[in-house]
């Protein structure tokens, strides 16, 4: 845990840090998560757009969108800060001065821990804490490389924080698998060299369209082979092929319905909840 001296320090690097990165250009616009003004609704704007624009063309030329999620594998405590500090320097140029300034906070790091042999140390050379004041944004930092990949035409990477979302808008699922395949080479030679890796089997695929085409087939993945799916969760938003959103509505109205029903349980019909239940139900509320 940082201490109050850490977490002003940091405040400040933040400041600075962020003036710096926005002067070299500020990050990709794909980049929806820790950046003010953006949220999941922004990321899911996109996929809605790639849709739109899929769907713009003529019967005959229509297109179909294939949305692949992908996870990292334990991303913010394998993230190098060789690689923070690199992406400084040569991805933003940052000013020296700063450059020194994060370099001296992040060396010479330990974690100490008792065992039955006595006290152990370990040198730390990776993390991105995510509950750290600076750590979000050299997550942004690093991550920004991967979101600038020249990618295939028609092929767009979408991120919020760690997770990856690619949009592939082709004629027809083969081309798609040809995209994809090209795509997966670049990302994971990218996070090769950052000594990071994907959690292939933790892959979620929906073919986004409106066309009476076949939507559960076997798409090649990597090394790995994945089912696409008629809807797949994605930042905690359910996304269907034909893009209704019924699955997430259905959901919601579900959620919605039990907590009426708990909350009814508390409630009596004549007098109103007892202060037994008034106190639980205004615990309940500020613990939320």
């Amino acid at each position: 845990m940082l201490d109050t001296a850490g977490k002003i320090l940091e405040k400040l690097l933040k400041a600075r840090l962020r003036t710096a990165v926005e002067t070299a250009g500020d990050l990709s616009p794909r980049q929806y998560r820790f950046r003010k003004g953006r949220s999941i609704i922004d990321a899911l704007q996109e996929i809605c757009a790639a849709v739109s624009r899929a769907e713009s063309y003529n019967h005959f030329s229509r297109r179909i969108v294939l949305l692949v999620t992908l996870d990292v594998k334990n991303a913010f405590n394998s993230a190098k800060w060789k690689d923070f500090m690199d992406a400084l320097m040569y991805n933003f140029r940052v000013p020296t001065y700063l450059l020194k300034m994060m370099d001296s906070y992040l060396k010479d790091r330990c974690l100490s821990y008792e065992t039955m042999s006595g006290e152990r140390n370990i040198t730390v050379t990776s993390d991105a804490v995510q509950g750290s004041i600076l750590g979000p944004d050299l997550w942004n930092i690093l991550y920004d490389n991967l979101l600038r990949i020249q990618m295939p035409e028609e092929v767009t990477v979408v991120g919020y924080a760690d997770d990856i979302a690619v949009l592939i808008s082709v004629r027809d699922i083969d081309a798609a698998q040809l995209k994809l395949n090209q795509a997966m080479r670049k990302i994971e030679s990218w996070m090769q060299r950052h000594g990071l890796s994907l959690a292939l089997h933790k892959t979620e695929i929906v073919i986004l369209t409106k066309r009476r085409i076949e939507t559960t087939i076997p798409v090649k993945v990597g090394a790995a082979e994945v089912m696409t799916k008629p809807t797949i969760k994605y930042l905690g938003i359910n996304v269907d092929c034909k893009m209704t959103f019924w699955p997430q509505i259905r959901r919601t109205a579900d959620k919605a319905a039990t907590m009426i029903t708990n909350l009814a349980r508390l409630m009596a019909n004549i007098g109103g909840p007892s202060a037994k239940k008034r106190r639980l139900l205004m615990a309940s509320y500020h613990d939320n």
